[in-house]
């Protein structure tokens, strides 16, 4: 095999790997905190799901994963003693199985958004936010691992509570403000 031969075989594969990595891009989980949980540490939870377009396949995996890593501190629904962790999810979107394996990154990108925020059902007061993004544009990962990780990450921001105590006051309703109360810009 003379040098031009070496170096096309050579070059192909360089290519090849190039592509490949192009298409497999990067799997990403992550979580803007607004509120670190100030719940106590022992406290107990259960949670609520607005599953907005996740699949019914999507929820049983979302469900299953919470209850698992949760297991320890989750109580029945309503329990008046327990926080109450209500998950909203924003955005979800998953490619087809056969989309993408065979076309990766370019039949989108496989996406969760969710904001998350745990309740003091007796008094109001919000001891935690969070909003959780995650996305697959890879071929390499299923649609449930990026699903359970994603559910990991809520757990994460639940199981975090430093038992500080410090909350926000429930959201007032505008209407329900002083009438005196106004906004104007500081212009000068």
């Amino acid at each position: 095999m003379d040098k031009f031969g070496k170096m096309t075989g050579v070059l192909t594969r360089a290519v090849t790997l190039v592509c490949v990595l192009l298409l497999t891009g990067c799997i990403s989980t992550g979580g803007t905190v607004s509120k670190a949980n100030s719940a106590p540490k022992a406290a107990t939870y259960w949670y609520t799901i607005e599953p907005g377009s996740m699949s019914a396949k999507g929820l049983e995996v979302f469900r299953a994963q919470l209850d698992s890593r949760l297991k320890e501190v989750l109580v029945a629904e309503d329990t008046p003693t327990a926080m109450h962790v209500e998950i909203a999810v924003n955005n979800y979107y998953m490619r087809p199985g056969a989309a993408r394996a065979l076309v990766g990154i370019m039949a989108g990108i496989d996406s969760i958004k969710t904001s998350v925020e745990i309740v003091d059902p007796s008094t109001g007061a919000i001891h935690g936010r969070i909003a959780v993004e995650s996305s697959n544009p890879t071929a390499l990962s299923s649609a449930g691992g990026l699903i359970e990780r994603h559910a990991d990450e809520i757990a994460d921001f639940v199981l975090s509570g430093d038992g500080s105590g410090n909350s926000l006051p429930p959201a007032v309703n505008p209407s329900e403000q002083a009438p005196n109360m106004s906004w104007r810009p500081n212009i000068r």
